[in-house]
């Protein structure tokens, strides 16, 4: 009896485990990851993973170009992104959370979400190659275009690439809007759900300065709200939404449009001249 106790208890913190696990895989919105050259291993949000598993693969210092490359499947997947290989056109496509990236083997181009650009416009030779049959792409302009921040600790020879997913698509700090005296100024924004479960957003619309006639309001499926809303998400659903701004005379104003859920915040400041 005993025993059976014991199992039981074993078992119920089994499933305890994974389900915290799971959980805070399907909540997670913002990441660090640390890589150091010539380790194998990598840190994702503290936890220690290959980089190339059961392959022994670093990443390289290219001190002819002062660019780290590796391969890089197992950041562009934790971070709940796709990548994949076209071996006729040895091509590389990546994408994470509306951004794609395609390059070639050997070609210091690469085309990002439509655009053709250099990978390093100061230097050419700086391409994705080939080390041991595997795939070494350049770090930097990788996670940086897709969003990324990058800073590299020369002393230590580490990479350290912070990103945070976005309820926000095109996520700006400030926008600009320049009106006449009377005129309705629009802003059209996307909001899409990252995460692998339905969620329900809280946005808001605030005012921080604005002429007293002035009004304010957001949009969604046709329904508007003028300071407090909610909307529910499915799983990579995207929704817009639409902030309007009533200009009723001269003047200037400064609003604030978040949109949070838990813990997580993301706000725009919206600015206005009118007249």
């Amino acid at each position: 009896m005993l025993k059976i106790k014991k199992l039981f208890f074993f078992i119920i913190i089994l499933l305890t485990v994974n389900y915290s696990l799971v959980f805070s895989k399907t909540n997670q919105l913002d990441y660090e990851i640390i890589l150091t050259v010539n380790s194998p291993y990598l840190t994702i949000n503290n936890v220690v993973k290959e980089i190339d598993p059961g392959r022994n693969t670093s990443p390289v210092l290219i001190k002819e170009w002062g660019r780290v490359v590796l391969p890089i499947r197992v950041i562009i997947e934790s971070l709940g992104g796709e990548i994949y290989w076209y071996q006729d056109e040895r091509k590389v496509s990546i994408t994470l959370d509306g951004n794609n990236i395609n390059l070639w083997i050997n070609n210091s181009a690469a085309n990002v979400n439509g655009s053709d650009k250099f990978i390093d416009e100061t230097n050419p030779n700086v391409k994705p190659i080939i080390i041991n049959d595997r795939t070494m792409l350049p770090i930097r302009f990788v996670a940086e275009n897709l969003g990324c921040s990058v800073n590299w600790i020369q002393n230590e020879k580490k990479v350290v690439i912070n990103y945070s997913k976005k309820f926000i698509a095109d996520y700006k700090n400030e926008i600009s809007l320049s009106l006449k005296e009377e005129e309705k100024g629009e802003i059209k924004l996307k909001l899409r759900n990252p995460l692998n479960q339905e969620i329900k957003l809280n946005l808001a619309l605030y005012s921080i300065n604005k002429p007293i006639n002035w009004v304010s309001e957001f949009c969604i499926k046709d329904i508007c709200f003028f300071e407090k809303g909610e909307i529910s998400l499915k799983n990579n659903e995207e929704q817009g939404v639409e902030i309007y701004i009533y200009t009723k005379g001269k003047g200037v104003g400064e609003f604030i449009f978040c949109v949070s859920y838990e813990d997580h915040k993301e706000c725009i400041n919206i600015k206005v001249k009118g007249g």
